[in-house]
């Protein structure tokens, strides 16, 4: 009776040892897993987002955003661009990438918002006739 008792606290033990190598073992495998697929942050990626959000934040903070001016149109403009530029920083371009070809263009088209003078529409306008058009004509000319 008394040797059945004492196995007992022994197999106990073995349980216990082993249930800790198990552990270990996965824990082990788990970080080991962890740090092979996984990839360092692209804080250039961070610090581009975050300009562009601050900079569609400004062009957004302005009475004459949707007002047919100049500084509206152009507001508009940088809001738009700034938006594409994080959706592609999401499909898969680098934060280098995107520093290097399109904030200096995000910053000359702020300075362009902000400046005063001419500005170019993209849609061309057509240029209004002196003379009347006879739509009932059946030359061609």
């Amino acid at each position: 009776m008394r040797e059945k008792n004492r196995d007992k606290p022994q197999n106990q033990n073995r349980l216990n040892i082993i249930s800790k190598i198990f552990s270990n073992f996965f824990c082990i495998v788990f970080i080991f897993l962890n740090y092979t697929f996984c990839k360092p942050p692209d804080v250039l990626a961070q610090f581009v987002e975050n300009h562009l959000i601050i900079v569609e934040s400004k062009m957004k903070n302005s009475p004459k955003l949707w007002l047919d001016i100049k500084e509206g149109y152009s507001r508009q403009k940088i809001i738009f661009f700034s938006n594409l530029i994080m959706d592609s920083l999401d499909t898969g371009l680098s934060g280098y990438h995107a520093a290097i070809r399109y904030i200096p263009k995000i910053d000359s088209l702020r300075k362009v918002a902000l400046s005063s003078g001419e500005f170019e529409y993209l849609i061309k306008k057509k240029t209004k006739l002196n003379s009347r058009e006879n739509y009932f004509s059946t030359s061609i000319e």
